[in-house]
């Protein structure tokens, strides 16, 4: 994240683009309103300083997020503090910031997003910007540029930088990783088919259908992890007591790559099984579906849809579970 209220430091010099071309690339598709509060002149500037700042170095795989507070006479300017992003071109990167805006309760002052075409040189410094929809054979970058009430709280500022460092990082590994994690929900799915478990049929026909249904793009994969459990010594006395269950995750895909990430609670503390999952194990399902404990950072701020899935040997025997955490999408 780079910060940059004062323009003390050198800017790098922008490539040989126009700067009056790069006004329509940023804000040709910016509402009227939003651009009428400024004069035209504090456009064009905007324009070329936003220009000159996509044209520092930056490498693919990471976001560089700036917060500037713009210099100049339009007292429209004065009052607002610029976020700029500029980003790998991906899904869901302006509505996971619009809604993080929302949530800090920021007033949205403009809105631009344009996706563009850049080429860069061994230096990850700009030589070339052209719409996307020119592009012949170069990187597609996303530009964000809001604006917002000016925030002056320097704590404010840090804590927004950071919130926005990790949503972007969230949306880079969801994004990533969906094919994988649509093609592990899929191969469940053709498990059940060709090795069904001991279920009732009319319980694994639902489940299949369930899970192909989720597969055909309705439903936005955000994470996904596979458990395995063991039996431990059960508290409870007498010949009659089952074994408890204990669950242990291996690799994690798009959110869940995390280790660390739990989506599940129990009172006030996040847990990786609860009593409520460890009962579904033992029953005669093959699906619980149910709200994860935590919200989304990606695509819209609701807690995410927890789908567990039950997975078995070719023998038929109970493994564990198939955890799939996202959204359910609008038309679901």
């Amino acid at each position: 994240m780079n910060e940059n209220p004062t323009h003390d430091a050198a800017p790098p010099s922008p490539p040989d683009s126009s700067a009056d071309g790069f006004l329509e690339m940023l804000f040709g598709a910016a509402a009227l309103e939003d651009l009428a509060q400024y004069r035209p002149g504090s456009l064009k500037q905007l324009a070329r300083d936003a220009l000159t700042r996509l044209s520092a170095p930056r490498r693919p795989g990471r976001a560089d997020i700036r917060l500037v507070d713009p210099p100049g006479e339009d007292p429209a300017l004065a009052a607002v503090t610029i976020i700029e992003v500029v980003n790998d071109d991906m899904p869901f990167l302006l509505d996971s910031t619009l809604v993080e805006l929302a949530e800090r309760g920021l007033e949205l002052r403009l809105v631009a997003h344009p996706v563009l075409a850049v080429q860069r040189d061994s230096e990850g410094r700009l030589r070339r910007v052209g719409e996307a929809s020119d592009a012949q054979g170069e990187v597609r970058e996303s530009l964000i540029h809001l604006h917002v009430g000016r925030i002056v709280d320097p704590e404010r500022r840090a804590a927004l930088a950071e919130a926005l460092e990790r949503i972007y990082a969230d949306v880079r590994v969801a994004v990533s990783d969906w094919r994988e994690m649509r093609a592990r929900v899929i191969a469940a799915a053709d498990a059940y088919k060709t090795d069904p478990p001991a279920l009732p049929v009319d319980e694994i026909a639902e489940a299949i259908h369930f899970l192909e249904w989720l597969a055909a793009d309705n439903f936005t994969f955000l994470g996904l992890r596979e458990y395995r459990f063991i039996e431990a010594a059960s508290d409870a006395a007498g010949p009659g007591a089952r074994a408890a269950l204990d669950l242990i995750g291996g690799p994690g895909f798009g959110i869940l790559r995390d280790p660390s990430v739990k989506v599940l609670r129990r009172g006030r503390e996040l847990v990786t099984v609860t009593p409520e999952v460890l009962e579904f194990l033992r029953e005669p399902q093959a699906l619980i579906i149910s709200k994860a404990n935590v919200r989304s950072t990606v695509h819209r701020r609701a807690h995410m849809d927890y789908i567990g899935c039950k997975l078995f040997s070719r023998s038929g025997a109970l493994q564990g579970e198939l955890r799939i955490v996202g959204l359910f999408t609008a038309t679901a």
